[in-house]
């Protein structure tokens, strides 16, 4: 009987987003340059910044193994900034928005930008 590789086990990776990242309000999941940053900036290395979307994206740190499926008992309200299956709606205002004094409920294009502008 050959002996067989054993699956290696994976670690629950977070997806910390960076200062700048969270002022203005960029999600790890959907950052365009995820690419270029990652285990290519120390910065980023040195604070595993996005790790599970660096995983996600080839663009792992040293040593990296996420868990990139649901854990077997998925927690009830998943981590911050995990992207999941099931896209949870909510009324957020952009920061735009914000400035303009404007909400959901009194965008007059709201129907245009919500279909055409998903993120």
């Amino acid at each position: 009987v050959e002996p067989t590789d054993s699956p290696t086990a994976c670690n629950e990776c977070s997806n910390d987003r960076t200062p700048w990242m969270k002022n203005n309000e960029v999600k790890c999941y959907t950052y365009s340059k995820i690419k270029r940053k990652c285990a290519n900036n120390k910065r980023w290395r040195n604070n595993n910044y996005c790790q599970l979307s660096c995983f996600l994206n080839e663009v792992e740190y040293e040593g990296d193994n996420c868990c990139a499926g649901p854990p077997t008992n998925p927690p009830t309200n998943p981590p911050a900034d995990t992207p999941t299956n099931c896209t949870v709606c909510t009324n957020e205002t952009t920061p735009w928005m914000r400035r303009n004094d404007i909400n959901c409920d009194t965008f007059q294009k709201l129907n245009q930008k919500c279909k055409n502008n998903a993120v």
